[in-house]
């Protein structure tokens, strides 16, 4: 059970597009996404935090979380979560790590880089939110 009744603002880095679509629909279908931001690599991601123009900067000021994925190509995950938490205008937005690895290394590799949470993809759960949910308020 979702425990409040806020929406959020959410930039799911993520270069399947199979897994964005599916991923979309669950959190929308959660009616708790105000803004749902996507970028389709790493690099993309930085330069959306990094590089975005004064309106943009706004709506990225007030992300909730980040929801991340570990292997994508240009820029991998471990290098945008290690970027975005050296930087003090992003370092205390939740990250939360959303990917098919199940491996130990990369579970703990995340968590020693500052990852909030650590999912592993299950499509069809339709549970994503309620997951994210309990990590952000953890």
């Amino acid at each position: 059970m979702v425990q409040n009744e806020k929406t959020y603002n959410v930039l799911l880095i993520e270069d399947n597009p199979d897994h964005i679509e599916l991923i979309s629909a669950e959190l929308m279908s959660s009616n708790k996404i105000n803004k749902l931001f996507i970028s389709y690599d790493g690099e993309e991601a930085l330069n959306f935090l990094f590089c975005s123009k004064k309106i943009k900067k706004k709506e990225i000021e007030v992300l909730d979380f980040i929801l991340l994925d570990l292997k994508m190509p240009k820029v991998d995950g471990f290098e945008v979560l290690k970027k975005v938490k050296m930087h003090p205008q992003f370092n205390q937005i939740p990250i939360i790590i959303l990917t098919t690895s199940t491996s130990s290394e990369d579970m703990d590799r995340a968590k020693k880089s500052g990852a909030k949470g650590y999912i592993i993809k299950k499509f069809g759960s339709m549970q994503l939110f309620e997951e994210i949910n309990k990590i952000v308020y953890s």
